[in-house]
């Protein structure tokens, strides 16, 4: 593994396994405006598969989105995060599943292409594994409003 050399929030940084050199790495990013860093496992935002690890502030979220070119696969590695999934249509109330140890947890959620979530850090020092197919496409994020969305 290599050193980080990034001063911004994100940096791309090759590696064969997370481990708690690599965590101590990814917290040794500022956070960004939004209060996450992340080290990107991918060589690029070309690469077909990618792998990103996230550390997101307390009470942090990601807005409503679907993505429409990758189902996304989020793995709880530290503390614990909230997704809130639409996955019977905007007008239902969604699914609460809360990634990381504890009773009634899971630890990876899969959200299928198209379906509309958003993702809450609900610890401190929350980091996670997020995986989904590339290139990166930065019009494949799509945003949701959520004035229209049941359970917020």
């Amino acid at each position: 593994m290599s050193e980080l050399t990034s001063n911004t929030s994100v940096a791309f940084l090759r590696a064969l396994a997370v481990d708690d050199a690599l965590i101590d790495q990814l917290s040794s990013l500022p956070f960004s405006q939004t209060g996450t860093r992340r080290i990107c496992l991918h060589e690029s935002e070309a690469s077909p598969l990618h792998a990103m690890l996230v550390e997101s502030k307390s009470d942090v979220s990601f807005p409503p989105h679907f993505h429409s070119d990758s189902d996304e696969v989020s793995v709880a590695i530290v503390g614990q995060l909230e997704l809130l999934v639409w996955n019977e249509g905007a007008d239902k109330k969604p699914e609460r599943i809360v990634l990381g140890r504890g009773p009634g947890n899971s630890q990876v959620s899969i959200v299928p292409v198209g379906v509309t979530h958003l993702t809450k850090a609900i610890s401190e020092n929350c980091v996670y594994l997020e995986v989904k197919l590339g290139p990166f496409e930065k019009n494949a994020l799509v945003p949701v409003d959520s004035e229209g969305l049941a359970g917020l």
